[in-house]
Parts: structure tokens; sequence; C-alpha cells
């Protein structure tokens, strides 16, 4: 399964981002068997976008075909984008990347039926 988080720093240790458009870093992780056996991270192509930051990272996130992606919140055009493409959308807690996998493999998340924010939500959060 390959799952991707937002996170202002690179490594699964480190929290996943309060802001999905805006975030320094996607970390895409691929686990079996509840293992992470490989991650890459990449730097967030929206992060300073003046707009659109939500959009540019969803198809960033499309591009790395992850079956999942676990964040705080999500705009709507981020999350149509995400929908598209059949990446389910699962709303991520205060705590590290990996704590955040370990939650959603417990099935102690929530898959994200809709967006949680409005458009340009992001902006007041730079």
């Amino acid at each position: 399964m390959k799952i991707t988080i937002p996170s202002e720093n690179k490594k699964t240790e480190n929290k996943i981002s309060s802001v999905f458009g805006r975030s320094k870093y996607l970390i895409t992780v691929k686990t079996k068997n509840k293992d992470i056996i490989d991650y890459e991270i990449e730097k967030n192509e929206g992060s300073k976008q003046a707009s659109g930051s939500g959009v540019k990272a969803a198809q960033q996130i499309a591009k790395k075909e992850p079956n999942i992606l676990i964040c705080r919140s999500i705009g709507p055009k981020a999350y149509s984008i995400l929908e598209d493409w059949e990446i389910k959308v699962i709303k991520g807690i205060e705590g590290t990347v990996k704590e955040n996998i370990k939650k959603h493999q417990q099935n102690k998340l929530e898959q994200i039926k809709s967006p949680t924010n409005k458009a340009h939500s992001g902006i007041k959060d730079r």
C-alpha cells in the first residue's frame, strides 16, 4: 500500500503538517504487512504558490498514485482531484507521520468523505 502524508520536515518521525497545500514536503510511504518498507520525500510543489497550492499538491500526489492521502484538512478543488484519481483521503491526527500510519493501520482514523475547508483557506496559514 502507498500512503502520502504532508509534513513540514523530511523524516517520518516528524509531525504531520497542519496544512495540506502549503506543507513543505510530501512523504510517500510504501507499507507491507504493517511495516514501512520504503519511502520517498519530495518538496511540495504547491507550498510557495500564491494561490492554488492545494491543487498543485494534489496533482503532484496523483502522479505518485498512492492508495491513500492522510492529512489534517483539505479544500474542495484538491479533494476533487484526489477523488477523480480514486485516492482515499483519511483524516489525520496531530502527531508524527509514523503515528498517523500506525493509527490508520489500526483502523483508528476516519475517511474524509467531503472537503473539510473552503477554497483558499490555507492562505491565512502561511
